[in-house]
């Protein structure tokens, strides 16, 4: 058997690596031993229930002392581990009230709930201004769109995560909020400005101990962020002023937006690159070691991954190995009361939700649906599930006479009575020119002189709306999609 290269163990242990289900299998456990990673990430498919999420996180810690345990937890959407720890309110909402120690209080408490359960560190706040109205990616995962208002919110929402004694990590930087595209499945360019660096010296000088670098191309450079050895170590310059000290991590190192940077390089995969695998995330096990060293040496502390790159660093043929698979932990060994978090409304976030409340539950008639969150990747990853939409029909379905319900715009929708009562959920933008699209036109035909609608999600989403129906129609937004600020419990 072959013996571990060091140098290549240096390297694995910068990495931070997502697991496959809710409990780590053999190989996993026997790869978590034998290259020691810095981190592991946890998605909504590795969680269950609180007290499974818990005894996951010790066995981890028990397994590999030093690892840390970290998820993207920010809020709305982007709440990895919401079925454990509950989903506390998004970020834009918060902005849009701009009252700082509510947003202080929700982190605060965000932070207890994840630290009972055993987490080391969140990836969040998202310090990135929303400068772009169409970002399809950052949308109301950021506090606003201007930088004054972004940085006092991530400054509070610093705060309180670290009071609960939780790290944090600031990001995208230099700021995804500029984009009109998405960087997990293509090259991004950024628009930065002066505005856009505000929220990250307030968050750092708040208390963050690392910033997330997106793979981002901005000002004509070549290579993206997490790329350039010249723009990392003048991060770490600018960022770093008053003695300031942090971790640079890399967004995840499968995202799409590396395939072409990385092939300009000289790291080319041997993956199929045609058709729709394009523009998309790069599987993991096409990882090489070369992808992992030119990240690290253009200056990224760690590594982000969504899964274990098992090719790149292997368990099999590993003299180091011999045993380990004798030695997984069995998760009966490490179960334990359920103490903390339990499952109960904070006062914070039912704060947070009435005051952003709106009276459209309140509306009669029937109803017309635009539900194009149902099955986005956020509303998927957020570990929302059938009986979460069962709940939220069975509630539209109380309040209102009839629910016509569509998941596209490219059909049309059936004869009927003129609509008053409008719902669009989307956490993107509508596509360019939807207004033409068949849904919007035969709507268009029905469509009473005055009517009430919600917008929930983008926060595009209502001037889009406003423009489409007229004057006489009131249009409110909310900007997540969930039971919870649909119909927040008084």
């Amino acid at each position: 058997m072959a013996p571990r290269n060091s140098a290549n163990s240096a390297l694995a242990g910068k990495l931070i690596v997502g697991l496959a289900g809710s409990w780590p299998t053999t190989q996993e456990w026997n790869w978590l031993r034998l290259w020691r990673p810095a981190g592991v990430i946890l998605f909504s498919r590795n969680v269950k229930d609180y007290s499974q999420l818990k005894a996951l996180c010790a066995a981890l810690k028990q397994w590999v002392p030093g690892l840390q345990v970290m998820a993207d937890h920010e809020g709305g959407p982007v709440s990895q581990l919401a079925v454990a720890v509950g989903r506390p309110p998004v970020a834009w909402s918060l902005g849009v009230l701009d009252d700082v120690e509510l947003t202080r209080r929700v982190h605060e408490e965000t932070g207890h709930r994840l630290k009972s359960v055993g987490l080391d560190r969140v990836l969040g706040p998202c310090a990135d201004v929303m400068s772009e109205p169409r970002n399809p990616v950052i949308g109301a995962r950021a506090f606003g769109a201007h930088g004054e208002l972004v940085s006092r919110h991530v400054t509070a929402a610093v705060q309180g995560l670290t009071s609960a004694g939780l790290s944090c990590c600031l990001k995208h930087w230099p700021g995804h909020g500029g984009s009109g595209t998405d960087s997990h499945l293509e090259t991004t360019v950024v628009g930065i400005s002066a505005e856009d660096e505000i929220p990250f010296y307030s968050g750092l000088r708040a208390g963050a101990d690392a910033v997330m670098a997106g793979h981002l191309l901005f000002d004509d450079r070549a290579l993206p962020a997490t790329l350039s050895k010249a723009f990392l170590q003048n991060t770490k310059i600018t960022l770093g002023v008053d003695g300031v000290d942090f971790v640079l991590l890399a967004d995840d190192v499968s995202m799409g937006g590396l395939r072409e940077p990385m092939a300009r390089l000289g790291v080319v995969l041997d993956v199929d690159l045609s058709g729709d695998a394009a523009e998309a995330m790069v599987e993991v096990a096409a990882l090489t070691v070369p992808w992992f060293e030119l990240l690290v040496a253009a200056g990224c502390d760690q590594l982000l991954l969504r899964g274990i790159p098992f090719s790149a660093f292997p368990v099999e043929g590993i003299e180091e190995n011999a045993g380990l698979q004798r030695l997984p932990i069995n998760p009966e060994s490490v179960k334990m009361e359920a103490t903390g978090w339990g499952g109960s409304a904070d006062e914070a976030y039912r704060e947070t939700r009435l005051r952003c409340r709106k009276n459209f539950c309140d509306s009669h008639g029937d109803l017309v649906f635009l539900d194009l969150a149902r099955r986005d990747r956020w509303q998927i990853a957020g570990g929302l599930g059938p009986a979460h939409w069962s709940r939220w029909d069975k509630m539209l379905a109380a309040k209102f006479g009839r629910v016509w319900r569509d998941e596209q715009l490219d059909q049309a929708l059936p004869n009927g009575a003129p609509v008053s009562n409008l719902l669009i959920t989307s956490h993107r933008p509508l596509p360019l020119h939807w207004e033409a699209g068949l849904w919007a036109q035969s709507l268009k035909s029905r469509l009473a002189s005055a009517g009430r609608c919600l917008v929930m999600g983008h926060p595009s989403l209502a001037g889009n709306l406003l423009n489409y129906l007229g004057g006489d129609w009131v249009v409110d937004a909310l900007y997540d999609v969930s039971c919870e600020d649909f119909s927040p419990v008084a």
